[in-house]
This record gives C-alpha cells, sequence and structure tokens, in this order.
C-alpha cells in the first residue's frame, strides 16, 4: 500500500504542476512599457484687450490677464511691456483727421500710460514709456495699467482719434 500511495501522490503533484502554468516557463514574457513626460518648458498664455476705448478725460484702466502658468522658475516673472507706441521714437499718440478742416494738419494726443511702477510717463528721456513694465505675474491673475490723455490737450470734439500699442511679452528675472 505503501507503493500505492506514493504513485498516487506523485500523479497527483503532476496533476497540479499543469494545471498551475509557471511564468518561468513561458518562451517570451509578457511586457507592458510605462512612460510619461511633463514638460519643464515654462508655459503661459497672456491676454492682452484688442480694443481701448480710452476715456476723453481722467483714467482709463487697461486688464491684463495671465492664465495657464506652469513651470515658471520661482526667481521668474511673466513681464509685460509696452514694446512701442504708434508716436515717434514709441512715444503712444492718438491722431485724428480734424473734422473741420480735413486737409489741413493732422491732430494728435499725446497719451500718458502709468504701469508697475505706478508713476504716469508720456515719452521720451526720462519719461520713456518705450520697454516700460505694464503687468508682471508669477502666478494665474490680472493687472490694470492705466491710460490717459495728456491733461493740457484737449480733444477736439468730432474727431475720431486711433492709434496702437505694440506688446512685449518675456519671461524676466524678478
Amino acid at each position: 500500500m505503501k507503493k500505492g500511495k506514493k504513485i498516487i501522490t506523485a500523479a497527483l503533484a503532476g496533476a497540479m504542476c499543469a494545471a498551475f502554468p509557471v511564468a518561468a516557463q513561458a518562451e517570451s514574457p509578457a511586457v507592458t512599457n510605462l512612460t510619461l513626460y511633463e514638460s519643464a518648458e515654462p508655459v503661459y498664455t497672456v491676454t492682452v484687450p484688442e480694443t481701448i476705448e480710452v476715456a476723453a478725460r481722467g483714467n482709463t484702466d487697461v486688464t491684463v490677464t495671465a492664465e495657464d502658468m506652469k513651470n515658471i522658475p520661482d526667481d521668474k516673472k511673466i513681464s509685460v511691456t509696452l514694446e512701442k507706441g504708434n508716436g515717434v521714437y514709441g512715444r503712444l499718440y492718438l491722431t485724428a483727421q480734424n473734422p473741420e478742416n480735413p486737409d489741413g494738419k493732422q491732430l494728435t494726443l499725446t497719451l500718458y500710460v502709468t504701469g508697475t511702477d505706478g508713476e504716469p510717463k508720456m515719452g521720451a528721456l526720462e519719461h520713456q514709456i518705450k520697454g516700460m513694465e505694464l503687468a508682471a505675474f508669477t502666478e494665474n491673475g490680472s493687472q490694470d495699467y492705466r491710460l490717459s490723455v495728456a491733461p493740457s490737450l484737449t480733444p477736439v470734439k468730432g474727431a475720431e482719434y486711433s492709434g496702437y500699442i505694440v506688446y512685449g511679452i518675456e519671461m524676466k528675472d524678478k
């Protein structure tokens, strides 16, 4: 009977090994490749208004917005600057044809610009607006800069003034 028990035990052990395949016996292992990529490049979206209606008197606040800011280094900020205006030497003017004298000299209004330093500036030399910072961001948000017609100037009634601003947007040191 001892011999019969050994045969039955060996048969059961063989049956169990056949029922449970072992991965080591497979000819080609199953493989899953894993990847992960997160860009280390700074990413951000800055929105400036397409059109601004400047007040004839008083101040006009202009909102600049930064969104989707990612991977901005701690020692950097996103700076929005006035690259140039439509006037001479990058100044910011509003110009119009005189409705009372269409063939005459063009009308011109100089604009003051107040950026992040809080000081109104209008032109060249010590009050240079070209390159001045209008807004700065280290996280998502909105900031205003300010435009105003030079107080010594009065818009001519019925004249349609226009001008433009070219912005600079870049990452700078804080």
